[in-house]
């Protein structure tokens, strides 16, 4: 996550820079940012399951981690997104925020 591609192509400006921010805003609550992409991914009601790319065996153990922890992405991380704009007001979030 966070690399210079974006749909199989260079990454617009403007996908860079929301990407940057997305990353100040996970290393301000010292979590990792794709721990953040799973729980965002996994928090509307109507979402059963997950798909995450994995290069290792290591990265599945630590991803099935994050998983397990309700708490690994603070709620006011989520109320910070939605302030700075990089989500909406009415986007579900882990937590329902």
């Amino acid at each position: 996550m966070g690399g210079s591609h974006y749909k199989y192509g260079p990454a617009p400006p403007e996908i860079v820079e929301r990407t940057e921010r997305w990353k100040a805003l996970a290393a301000k609550y010292d979590v990792p940012l794709p721990a953040v992409a799973i729980a965002f991914a996994c928090a509307p009601r109507v979402v059963d399951g997950c798909a995450v790319g994995v290069k290792s065996p290591d990265e599945v153990t630590q991803n099935v981690a994050w998983l397990a922890d309700a708490n690994a992405v603070p709620m006011q991380l989520w109320e910070d997104a939605k302030s700075s704009g990089l989500l909406a007001e009415g986007v579900p979030v882990p937590g329902g925020v």
